[in-house]
């Protein structure tokens, strides 16, 4: 297959370079007005030479003829010719507003439209373009560092009150929306199933053995209290010291025997009492008091009114490490992207429709704002500016008119002489 061949685009040429080219062409068509002049002037003062002078001085004459008509037509385009203000001279600067209008309308018309710029977009493989540059790795090293460079430009730009308003009104809507009562039930839940429960349940025995070894002059004393008054001290304290002996060996018990009954008892009255919750009223209305008061909290408005400042700290800092995680983030994000697209024919369309319809979207709303600053851009300039931009670009054509009409001229004038001699 053939490779396509694209036509290279014309060399532009710079504006000193287009005045040396009019200034060229102007000096031949001039020349050669003058040459015709000097041919016409010989010919009248060796006029004896012989017939054939005849036909050279017709030549001369009507070549002069055409060339100064022709002079006069592109001079009047531009100036009053000779300086003299004939009617109907000096046309572009005259009408150099409604040479503007017609400039934007023309462009309105023929590039701007969507449907001219529908055709000329709709074989532009936009997405192969931008897949194949994402896919050098230094490009998405430029894309992702200026990206990343530009962040605490953008965050400048923004006002911080009002992102910290935004920010604080959707966290509190947020929370206003969240239903405390079926997390609470879930995290419930949990402490009624497997290792969970027990681990609880070890936590209980753990926390009530260290409340017995430190309550145990308490228990005496209260033991004594209890007890008539015609116990003997040593019997109460005997009895106490069974008591906690006992008690510390089933808390022993408990933490040896998973099965143990007690452990059974507790995890059957554990997940009654979580049931008992989840189907009370009462508890999912605490629930939601317990959110609303944290939510008017001092602290916590303190809280949420610090967000938007510290993630934008946060954000500032990574931005301007060598390390940044952002930067990193968007590497990745560009190379799956760049590599989804290439392997996904269908997003590869979508691509190319979307960039497709985004240029022409754009071109849609801007068109006639493109038009009106051609137009005001036309009326803006001065005579003398609207006359060297049109000479610059159309004035090397105008000259060779002028050397054409020379030509041209004088073949004319030949031929009548050539008929006046026939028919005389």
């Amino acid at each position: 297959m053939e490779a396509e061949v694209h036509p290279q685009p014309p060399v532009a040429l710079t504006e000193e370079q287009r005045r040396a080219r009019l200034r060229y062409m102007g000096r031949w068509a001039t020349g050669l007005l003058i040459a015709m002049g000097g041919v016409y002037i010989l010919t009248r003062v060796f006029a004896d030479l012989g017939p054939w002078v005849g036909y050279v001085r017709a030549f001369a004459e009507a070549a002069m003829v055409g060339a100064l008509a022709d002079w006069f037509a592109t001079t009047a385009l531009f100036r009053h010719p000779l300086g003299l203000p004939i009617p109907h001279t000096a046309i572009v600067p005259r009408k150099k507003d409604r040479i503007g209008d017609s400039l934007g309308r023309f462009v309105l018309t023929n590039f701007l439209s969507r449907d001219t710029l529908s055709q000329k977009l709709e074989g532009y493989d936009f997405a192969s373009k931008g897949v194949a540059w994402l896919l050098e790795e230094r490009n998405r090293q430029l894309l992702a560092h200026q990206t990343t460079q530009s962040i605490p430009r953008l965050l400048a730009m923004v006002d911080d009150e009002a992102a910290q308003r935004l920010i604080r009104q959707n966290l509190e809507r947020q929370l206003q929306g969240l239903e405390i009562s079926p997390i609470a039930h879930s995290l419930l839940g949990t402490l009624t199933q497997g290792e969970a429960q027990q681990e609880l349940l070890t936590e209980v025995v753990r926390i009530a053995s260290t409340a017995l070894v430190e309550n145990k002059e308490a228990l005496r004393e209260r033991l004594r209290k209890e007890t008539p008054w015609y116990v003997p001290r040593f019997v109460d304290n005997n009895l106490a010291e069974r008591i906690v002996e006992r008690t510390e060996a089933m808390l022993r018990e408990l933490n040896r025997e998973p099965d143990h009954p007690v452990r059974l008892q507790f995890a059957k009255a554990l997940a009654q009492f979580v049931d008992e919750l989840k189907q009370s009223p009462s508890f999912a209305e605490r629930l939601e008091q317990i959110k609303t008061d944290l939510l008017t909290s001092p602290s916590v408005s303190v809280h949420l009114d610090s967000v938007w400042a510290t993630l934008k700290a946060n954000v500032l800092e990574d931005a301007a490490s060598d390390n940044s995680a952002i930067r990193g983030q968007l590497l990745e994000l560009l190379q799956a992207l760049a590599e989804r697209v290439v392997a996904d024919a269908r997003l590869h369309a979508e691509v190319n429709a979307w960039v497709r319809n985004q240029v022409l979207d754009l071109a849609e709303s801007q068109r006639q704002h493109v038009a009106a600053l051609i137009a005001t851009t036309v009326k803006a300039w001065d005579r003398e500016t609207v006359i060297d931009k049109l000479e610059l670009q159309v004035g090397r054509d105008l000259q060779f008119i002028r050397i054409n009409g020379t030509l041209v001229g004088g073949l004319v004038g030949l031929l009548l002489h050539l008929l006046d001699g026939v028919l005389g």
